[in-house]
């Protein structure tokens, strides 16, 4: 990731854009003890673009995961849809910055230990929690009660 670009696609905004694609409504399908399936597929598809460039957009660079913390809510919301890997991207907002991190709340953190619970242990929502709880190796004891 080169920072000169993190630093013209912020000045661009086009961050703003990426996150106004993301409320777009996506069509889920609930699936009996599963995730849910995406009704669009290329919707779906336009979405895991959108969080590729949130990853790397924030990737070590503590401004821009200031700027998207805000949209958190939004971004997990798409947790749970089979095929959408919006979890890398959540994780990578907050990695190792412990003033996000303290923002985070409880219920926020409770979701994802019942995603695990309930989807089985996947590797990127173990990323995720992993990233809630630690900054840079150190433990943050608040988010690890949960």
């Amino acid at each position: 990731i080169v920072t000169v670009h993190q630093e013209i696609f912020r000045d661009l905004g086009i961050h703003v854009s990426v996150v106004h694609l993301l409320q777009l409504p996506l069509r889920r399908r609930k699936v009996e003890n599963g995730l849910d399936e995406a009704g669009d597929i290329s919707c779906r598809d336009l979405f895991n673009r959108c969080f590729a460039f949130l990853l790397a957009f924030v990737a070590n660079n503590q401004r821009n995961q200031e700027l998207l913390f805000p949209s958190m809510p939004l971004f997990m919301s798409h947790v749970g849809v089979a095929g959408l890997d919006s979890a890398n991207a959540v994780a990578a907002i907050v990695a190792d910055n412990r003033a996000l991190l303290g923002q985070l709340r409880e219920s926020d953190l409770r979701m994802f230990v019942h995603a695990i619970v309930k989807y089985g242990k996947q590797a990127r929502w173990l990323r995720l929690l992993s990233s809630f709880v630690s900054v840079h190796g150190q433990y943050l004891p608040h988010n690890q009660r949960v």
